[in-house]
């Protein structure tokens, strides 16, 4: 989330602005936010709210960057409604960026609206982008937003590249921009090694389009996918371990490696942490998993209850709850 920038600075004192203005008060409020004091912030912000400045601009601004530090302090909902609030009034860009990257995660654990979270981010993603088509971040973002809608690789991948390139172009290097540019680049791979062979053709049709080789489609793509996987291996470094995991599996798909026949256990712990939120939902909803249900009925034919049971390899536990649930256990059985 971005932090709207006050234009000039004043002398901070605890105990004064009581009728300050509207600017005096983003300017103390943003001083305290980079200080790490959110209380503070938080009270600038929201006195400059109710004041009675007329500068409905710098309003805004502090209604945004009280949205920030309500993220910070745990309240996403009352995040969104201040964000909603300010989009509601005027189309302000760091409103629109700061709410598309809230509900993008959020469809990283709620994937009931999943998609439709993922399809509100790109639409606000693309408002930023109309504003200001240089914003890598916001390439970045919708890149990212189409690729885990699973609909449209090729725009991903088109967005992604634009990221790519407005970052070096930027020249900016710390190691946040370079764990940034690494996760453009892992995207920018997963979604190459997706396409099919009409996506391929448009790509290498598209002079826009930047591939490593220009005499077959799919060759010319799935090379340029590995390259931008080892490019996000090599910019992770030790850095950001989970993400080197991907994109080396990522690469070993993509180059058919037969070196390894299984995941590396730092994959396999990276793709679980990534589903322990959202785990029983995805295996329930999305999979239809139905073996729980499937015990209790067969038990339940049985007309008995038991008074304990050994479950092998138990891993969620749902069939503990759905035994529960139907009384085919005794109250107080040993499971």
């Amino acid at each position: 989330k971005g932090l709207v920038p006050a234009l000039s600075s004043q002398m901070l004192q605890r105990n004064v602005f009581v009728r300050a203005s509207a600017k005096e008060l983003l300017v103390t409020g943003n001083t305290y936010y980079m200080r790490g004091e959110l209380e503070s912030a938080r009270q600038r912000y929201e006195q400059c709210l109710t004041s009675d400045d007329d500068d409905h601009r710098t309003q805004l601004d502090c209604a945004v960057n009280l949205a920030s530090v309500s993220l910070d302090l745990g309240d996403e909902e009352g995040a969104e409604k201040l964000y909603r609030k300010v989009l509601s009034q005027s189309m302000h860009i760091d409103a629109a960026h700061n709410l598309a990257s809230l509900l993008q995660r959020r469809s990283g654990y709620n994937t009931t609206n999943r998609k439709s979270l993922l399809f509100e981010a790109a639409g606000l993603y693309r408002q930023v982008l109309r504003q200001d088509n240089e914003r890598w971040d916001a390439w970045a973002n919708l890149g990212s937003a189409i690729l885990h809608s699973e609909q449209a690789d090729l725009d991903a991948a088109r967005c992604l590249q634009r990221a790519i390139l407005l970052i070096e172009k930027s020249a900016q290097d710390n190691e946040q921009i370079r764990q940034a540019t690494a996760t453009a680049y892992f995207g920018l791979g997963s979604a190459l090694i997706r396409f099919d062979q009409d996506e391929a053709q448009k790509a290498f049709d598209d002079e826009d389009f930047i591939l490593l080789r220009f005499d077959n489609p799919q060759i010319a793509v799935l090379e340029t996918a590995q390259n931008a996987l080892r490019t996000a291996i090599a910019l992770c470094g030790n850095n950001n371990q989970v993400l080197k995991a991907k994109a080396e599996h990522a690469l070993m798909i993509a180059t058919n490696s037969t070196t390894s026949s299984r995941a590396s256990p730092l994959f396999v712990k990276a793709l679980f942490d990534d589903f322990a939120q959202d785990f029983d939902d995805r295996l329930i909803g999305d999979l239809q998993y139905r073996v729980p249900q499937l015990i209790a009925q067969a038990l339940m034919a049985r007309r008995r209850k038991y008074c304990g049971f050994l479950d092998a390899g138990c891993g969620t536990g749902l069939a503990a709850l759905e035994l529960i649930d139907r009384s085919i256990l005794n109250k107080n059985a040993t499971i």
